[in-house]
């Protein structure tokens, strides 16, 4: 079968989901057809016991003419419930075919319009979804229909990841970044300067957190909400994205606060239930001093997704360091014991640093991966666990310091709703710095 343009919209009523699994029988095709099918059946059976149980010896039957005795008349309610049987089932794989064939030419014209938009991970879920449909079709051979170009995406999304979400390959802003900015007030870019370098610095100016005008920025960004959001979703700050592939060399935790920590750590579990496997679990993480609102939280905290061991004991010292309250986590959580005998812990700690004026200064994602990049990791593929909407950020961080032979899918847990927008501006402003230190590293 050839999967040609087709007019059969109508075999879909409502829009597409494509990035949830299918199901081969849509609801609203399968429902109807059991109903009909199943009042039938009984319709038949209904007929058949009524003429079994009654004397044929004491009447005749005319059926188109001919006269039926009491064997004949069974056998021809039996072929006719096996024909309508046989009709039902005719209708329902046709039906499934149709419907199939809607969502494959729609899913890829969906998985070619995320490929565009620089968002490797959708376009391979949503390009896996259609060929799971597919091969889901009776009597046709349809597996490797996709197979080349799912092949492609997931060579993109372990190797150039969300580097062409905000700018292409040739560092030209996305459609959707240019009108983020336009939207939060950038004016039109000029021809003289490239396009990245102005982006830059209105983003490093208008978007970043600033402590001094934190009010003001909060209360015009959050105006702009219902605006926004739906942009930021299109760029990949919103939605989250399990791990694609089965197995990994390795899965990286990234650093972060406390809430964040037990949120990640979490989301890796979950993935390890659905069957995900990696040899090693790599925890990047530094000296950072917590701060007041972690420490009151170490203990007892009502919003963590994490379930604490039946057999742990409060240690006599809390941790006063982000690196001492991963390890914390880590003894204080009920991993599953398939986790805990399969897979080897790695902490990686980046000390402090100082300034100019000998301040301290806490370590940075590009610390940690700067330490971990001093052990040589082992060659092959690594899921990095985030959560929306630093994980496009961070995946730009790690990009920028792989070893050799190494490849990343960085993946986690969806934008919180309550999440408020001028912590996902922020996200976007680092993005695009990120961005900017690739483009500069092309050009020297």
């Amino acid at each position: 079968m050839t999967l040609n343009t087709i007019s059969n919209a109508h075999l879909v009523k409502k829009e597409m989901n494509f990035l949830k699994n299918p199901r081969p029988f849509p609801p609203h095709q399968v429902t109807p057809l059991l109903i009909v099918g199943t009042i039938s059946l009984l319709c038949v059976s209904a007929m058949s016991m009524h003429y079994l149980s009654t004397s044929m010896s004491e009447r005749k039957v005319d059926i188109i003419k001919c006269d039926c005795d009491q064997n004949k008349l069974p056998r021809i309610i039996a072929g006719l419930a096996l024909t309508l049987i046989s009709l039902f089932y005719i209708h329902g794989v046709h039906a499934q075919i149709k419907y199939t064939e809607c969502y494959a030419i729609e899913g890829k014209k969906k998985a070619r319009e995320y490929e565009n938009n620089g968002d490797y991970s959708k376009a391979l879920s949503v390009l896996r979804n259609c060929q799971y449909l597919l091969e889901e079709i009776p009597f046709l051979r349809l597996e490797k229909i996709y197979a080349e170009e799912i092949d492609l995406l997931e060579n993109k999304v372990l190797n150039i990841g969300y580097s062409h979400i905000l700018f292409n390959e040739d560092f030209h802003p996305r459609p959707n970044l240019l009108k983020l900015v336009q939207l939060l007030g950038m004016d039109a870019l000029n021809d003289k300067d490239p396009p990245i370098l102005q982006i830059n610095q209105w983003a490093q100016s208008h978007l970043l957190r600033n402590k001094e005008r934190w009010d003001e920025q909060e209360l015009t960004f959050e105006s702009l909400k219902e605006t926004v959001l739906p942009v930021l979703n299109e760029l990949g700050f919103i939605d989250g994205t399990n791990a694609h592939f089965d197995a990994y060399e390795g899965a990286i935790l990234l650093g972060c606060s406390l809430e964040r920590a037990r949120k990640r750590l979490d989301f890796l579990i979950q993935e390890w239930k659905r069957g995900v496997r990696f040899s090693k679990v790599v925890i990047l993480t530094g000296d950072r001093t917590l701060e007041s609102h972690e420490k009151s939280k170490l203990i007892e905290d009502s919003d963590s997704p994490l379930n604490i061991r039946k057999d742990w004991t409060k240690p006599k010292t809390l941790p006063s360091t982000e690196y001492e309250m991963f390890t914390f986590i880590w003894e204080q959580t009920n991993i599953p014991k398939s986790m805990l005998k399969a897979v080897k812990i790695e902490f990686v700690r980046a000390p402090m640093k100082k300034g100019n004026q000998g301040q301290p200064i806490r370590p940075t994602t590009d610390d940690t991966l700067m330490e971990w990049n001093k052990l040589s990791p082992a060659q092959g593929r690594y899921l990095v666990i985030s959560n929306f909407p630093h994980a496009v950020r961070q995946d730009l961080n790690h990009r920028s310091f792989t070893p050799a032979g190494c490849s990343f899918d960085t993946v986690g847990a969806e934008t919180s709703d309550k999440e408020k927008v001028i912590i996902i501006l922020d996200e976007v402003a680092r993005a695009i710095y990120e961005c900017k230190k690739a483009w500069e590293r092309t050009r020297s």
